[in-house]
């Protein structure tokens, strides 16, 4: 992806349509602009381009947007905290596990499927993120099935446990709230 920047540009709306003043868009990028913000917000809206010199160019017709379509529906919200809460109070629960897993042969894994968790959250791909807990999961199982002949080493957290469990409530931030 190709950061554009404009420091002189605005988003503004004008004649239902989101448009963009710059010169520096082009107005072939108006359709491509439109496509991703339908992608990312299930919402259709019209997008424009708009140059200093007054020329427009738009995106696809679409019908106009009514305010009650711009408001999340609290249901939806509701069900997304929850979800946030769950994932993040199942990943609290698991630390002392992730921090024995991270000290075993599959802590590169475990180490990658935390940092994929903590992208998952902070886009709010909860399902994603509960994914990852489960792979994580399974590893640390197969883990301790091989580790069956060590049941006594691998059921005391080792010292310094703490000092990881630290580290990893500060990969992920506002976890749990």
């Amino acid at each position: 992806m190709r950061k554009i920047k404009d420091p002189k540009g605005q988003v503004i709306w004008e004649k239902a349509s989101l448009t963009f003043v710059s010169d520096i868009l082009k107005g072939s990028l108006a359709k491509p602009i439109q496509m991703a913000i339908r992608e990312q917000t299930r919402v259709s809206v019209k997008i424009r381009i708009k140059k200093s010199d007054g020329t427009v160019d738009e995106g696809e017709n679409v019908p106009d947007l009514h305010d009650d379509q711009l408001k999340v529906d609290p249901s939806e919200e509701a069900a997304t905290r929850a979800d946030a809460k769950e994932i993040a109070k199942r990943f609290v629960d698991m630390q002392p596990d992730i921090a024995t897993g991270l000290k075993g042969g599959a802590a590169a894994k475990v180490k990658a499927l935390v940092v994929s968790y903590s992208n998952n959250v902070k886009q709010q791909k909860f399902d994603d993120a509960g994914d990852d807990l489960d792979t994580i999961e399974s590893l640390l199982a197969g883990a301790e099935e091989a580790d069956d002949d060590d049941d006594a080493a691998a059921a005391s957290p080792a010292a310094g446990s703490g000092a990881r469990n630290e580290q990893l409530r500060r990969a992920i931030p506002n976890l749990g709230k």
